[in-house]
């Protein structure tokens, strides 16, 4: 069986650079991205229960109702990838482990 760590390891260069990833393949290695638009509490809480690593990527979104979410339930995030550095300052503190994030800059 292969390491969750090591899946999400081999897979997050892919998924940062916007790399074309087939999602069936995302989906047999129980890997599952979401946006800010479209994730719930409780779709990220049944993806964990069902054992996928769950990557939220917040690139283009500005700070919105979904940070207050996250801020409670980041914890069912194996990473969260960020290109807004106010993003990161709202959620420092709040993380359950501060290495979730990954911090993209916008390209100038």
């Amino acid at each position: 069986m292969v390491n969750p760590g090591e899946l999400l390891t081999a897979y997050e260069p892919a998924i940062i650079e916007g790399k074309n990833i087939n999602l069936e393949e995302l989906e047999a290695n129980k890997i599952r991205t979401f946006a800010p638009k479209n994730f719930t509490r409780s779709e990220v809480k049944d993806a964990v229960k069902q054992g996928y690593l769950c990557i939220l990527d917040t690139r283009g979104e500005t700070l919105g109702k979904w940070a207050y979410l996250l801020r409670d339930y980041n914890s069912y995030f194996d990473l969260i990838i960020i290109d807004d550095p106010q993003i990161a300052i709202f959620l420092i503190g709040y993380l359950w482990d501060y290495r979730i994030i990954k911090f993209i800059p916008k390209s100038q």
